[in-house]
């Protein structure tokens, strides 16, 4: 394998392992935090925070993979399809803020709607679009 293949291979590890869902950074916070309530309720969100990053992990890997294999047509399903998941993340973070006492992280209904607004219109830019600017190959 050449260096180039190396470090690509390293920065997407990188990229991949760096991101976290909503709710693990929120259960971080409740164990990191004196105050916080470790009911049984706060502990049953916290055990879901696994299901939370595998659906995380993978919209990472197969946004990309979707996109480049149907050449963009599949975009506005794909970006639906990850700003519901979005939601549901922030909406699972906030529930678990509230009931492990995690004021400071409890959000309202329209600031969740603005940071799934915000990811998604990030995600287009940084995206590219892959396939919409591109001509289809011709099939004579």
């Amino acid at each position: 394998m050449n260096i180039k293949k190396k470090i690509f291979l390293l920065v997407c590890l990188i990229v991949i392992s760096s991101c976290s869902s909503k709710t693990k950074q929120v259960a971080l916070i409740v164990k990191e935090n004196e105050h916080a309530v470790l009911n049984e309720e706060c502990n049953s969100f916290i055990k879901n925070t696994a299901t939370q990053e595998l659906l995380k992990y993978g919209r990472i890997i197969t946004t990309p993979i979707l996109l480049m294999v149907s050449g963009g047509t599949l975009l506005i399903p794909v970006i639906s399809a990850n700003a519901g998941l979005d939601t549901q993340d922030r909406l699972n973070a906030s529930k678990l803020a509230e009931k492990c006492n995690i004021k400071n992280e409890i959000k309202s209904g329209k600031e969740i709607v603005y940071d799934v607004v915000k990811g998604v219109t990030l995600g287009i830019i940084t995206s590219g679009s892959p396939g919409l600017n591109s001509t289809p190959i011709p099939t004579d």
